[in-house]
C-alpha cells in the first residue's frame, strides 16, 4: 500500500507540482469523500460486473448430438473482501 501511495503522488507531483499543505486550499476532507464515493462506484462495479479473466464459454455437444453450453470449463469463484 505504501508503494501505492508513493506512486500516486509522484503522478500527482508531475502533473499539478509539488505539493504545500501550507498554501494549498482544496478541502481535503471533501475530496477525499468525493474519492471515496468513486471508490465505492468502482468496488460495486467490479463486483457485479463480468469477470473479464474468466475463460471462454465453449458450446460442447450432449448425448443427443444438441449444441450445449459447456460452463464447467472455469468455475467462477465468489470474490471476498479482506475482514
Amino acid at each position: 500500500m505504501l508503494v501505492l501511495v508513493s506512486e500516486r503522488l509522484r503522478v500527482g507531483r508531475r502533473r499539478y507540482g509539488e505539493l504545500r499543505l501550507d498554501t494549498d486550499t482544496r478541502d481535503f476532507r471533501r475530496e477525499a469523500l468525493e474519492e471515496a464515493a468513486d471508490l465505492a462506484v468502482y468496488a460495486a462495479a467490479a463486483l457485479i460486473a463480468p469477470d473479464k479473466t474468466a475463460l471462454p464459454q465453449r458450446a460442447a455437444r450432449d448425448e443427443g448430438g444438441s449444441s450445449v453450453l459447456n460452463t464447467a470449463a472455469r468455475p467462477r469463484t465468489r470474490r471476498s473482501c479482506p475482514a
